[in-house]
């Protein structure tokens, strides 16, 4: 059995117990009359959790979380891609000013609350200028995300006995819930943009419209994934940058997911295109789309080369990688099956491909009211008495 005491020395209320694991504890509780109060109903969950064999340690006896961050980081890199991996040290980056010196089992819902919904922004890059600005809703969610990770992983391992984000929703993102998140280029600015191109990037947007490859995976291609005589492209690996380092790396890597190995049949026009296109003298670096030294480009420099070309344009601001959303906004316009829309992106899911474009399928939804009357209908009169056969009534 446990015990509540008062610690004259300390002017507080005290309480010990045996843990779950069989280890005398002592936790200081509080002063006062609402101390002593509070005191015994600790004990009371202490005890309830040493039955049930849960151990709960004292948030002093705790980790500290920015040394717990950094060795869940390390157990988890074997497990998952290296981009991933980067994307998970980067929300460990964002978290540790607010988090880091904190002991893991002093980490309350209100204080993650508060930093959930406080002011996020984004930490300077090397030789940037600018201040950085407001982090968006969705990169405070998928840090908060990798939050729950490391907490879960803590109860997991012993530290915690529950997690105090479990509960916690993330922020709403009104761009995606008003159908704003996506933003493609019409056709007659498409041309304004390949105009302005000069190579190699006249072929490489082409290319990324009309096929809707990710930028990884058009970087990555090389001349032997292209059977022009067919007009197919094959798309078998990625190409992205990692952090090695101080610096970064430009290395191939493996594909999004098992459903990104996909094969495209390709425009006309995009084959007599790279038909044009200058191939390398290097067999071992037959990357279709080269930097100036025959290697493979670095995808930071896609997107300074893009922003240039859509100033140049006079176009809006708009990401790389929307050129993938305004390929499968023109597969809808030429009325496209979205299953051959998912299959084309590679897609792990129909799920994936209508959440992401249904909006821009109108046509799908109208006139649904006047077909299911047709149905009906066709149906009423299919079964109308004029209709039935006559049937003759059985004898006696």
């Amino acid at each position: 059995m446990g015990s509540v005491r008062f610690n004259d020395q300390r002017d507080t209320w005290m309480i010990d117990y045996i843990a779950a694991n069989g280890q005398r504890m002592r936790q200081t509780i509080g002063p006062g009359e609402e101390g002593r109060r509070l005191a015994r109903k600790v004990l009371a969950q202490r005890e309830a959790e040493a039955q049930l064999m849960i151990h709960r340690l004292p948030a002093s006896q705790t980790m500290r979380f920015g040394e717990y961050a950094d060795d869940w980081l390390h157990r988890t890199q074997a497990r998952v891609k290296p981009n991933t991996a980067e994307s998970y040290e980067d929300a460990v980056e964002r978290l540790r000013p607010t988090f880091g010196e904190q002991r893991l089992g002093a980490i309350t819902r209100h204080e993650i609350d508060r930093w959930l919904t406080g002011p996020h922004h984004g930490r300077p890059r090397k030789g940037q200028r600018k201040k950085p600005g407001p982090l968006s809703a969705t990169t405070v969610n998928y840090t908060l995300l990798v939050l729950k990770f490391i907490l879960k992983d803590a109860v997991e391992h012993g530290h915690l006995a529950e997690t105090p984000a479990a509960k916690i929703k993330p922020l709403r993102r009104p761009d995606h819930e008003d159908g704003d998140a996506l933003h493609v280029l019409q056709p007659e600015e498409i041309t304004r943009l390949l105009e302005v191109a000069g190579e190699p990037w006249h072929t490489f947007y082409q290319v990324t419209v009309q096929s809707g490859l990710r930028r990884g995976e058009a970087l990555a291609l090389r001349w032997r994934d292209l059977d022009l005589r067919k007009g197919l492209l094959h798309v078998r690996r990625s190409l992205n940058r990692f952090r090695e380092g101080k610096g970064y790396v430009v290395r191939e890597a493996p594909l999004k997911s098992r459903h990104s190995r996909r094969t495209i049949d390709l425009a006309p026009s995009v084959v007599e295109a790279l038909l044009a296109h200058p191939a390398g003298d290097d067999s071992k670096q037959d990357f279709v789309f080269r930097s100036r030294a025959g290697g493979p480009i670095d995808p930071d420099s896609v997107d300074r080369a893009f922003k240039r070309h859509l100033l140049l344009a006079e176009l809006p601001d708009v990401r790389f990688h929307d050129l993938r959303h305004t390929h499968a906004s023109l597969l809808i316009a030429a009325g496209v099956h979205p299953k051959a829309i998912q299959v084309r992106l590679g897609h792990a899911s129909i799920t994936t491909t209508l959440n992401t474009y249904g909006h821009l399928m109108p046509s799908a939804f109208q006139g649904v009211g006047e077909r299911l009357d047709a149905l009906l209908q066709g149906n009423r009169k299919a079964t109308s008495p004029q209709n039935a056969r006559t049937r003759v009534p059985p004898e006696g």
